[in-house]
């Protein structure tokens, strides 16, 4: 009895360091996570401080430009337009970045739940075929004790 009490112990303590395992590298993977969406906002909010660094100096070149010539109104417009072309084309290479950036870090999550939700059911169906197996112990202990005592009260 001392014996299947040992393994039933060692099985509970065996499935109980799987489940910690299992925590840890969860809460790791969501460490790495939140690491990568504090960078991508980082660096998000860098360009973004650069790109209206920027556009407040060609608001005040422009504008400068524009006091400097009466006439420099048309001269003015095409550099305006071209200065805000090479910005916005920035901001799309910015944005595209950002969004293939959000797509990796959606497929490591993925990733990372698929094999969580794998190791789960790895563990629940451990815990299935321990319960199982402890099931089967327990009617052949019963059966056994059932014999002695028939035996020793002469049943057989």
């Amino acid at each position: 009895m001392d014996e299947l009490s040992g393994k039933l112990q060692a099985s509970v303590e065996y499935i109980q360091s799987d489940m910690a395992e299992v925590k840890a590298q969860a809460r790791a993977t969501n460490a790495k996570i939140d690491d990568t969406r504090k960078e991508v906002a980082s660096y998000v909010s860098s360009a973004r401080t650069e790109c209206l660094e920027k556009l407040d100096g060609l608001r005040d070149h422009m504008l400068k430009s524009f006091r400097d010539s009466g006439e420099g109104a048309d001269k003015l417009r095409v550099e305006l337009t071209e200065r805000i072309d090479v910005v916005r084309n920035r901001i799309d290479g910015l944005q595209a970045e950002m969004l293939r950036r959000f797509e990796q870090v959606d497929l490591r999550m993925q990733l990372v739940q698929s094999e969580l939700t794998r190791q789960i059911d790895q563990l629940k169906e451990s815990l299935y075929r321990a319960k199982i197996q402890n099931l089967w112990w327990y009617i052949s202990l019963g059966g056994a004790f059932f014999y002695i005592v028939a035996h020793a009260l002469k049943w057989l």
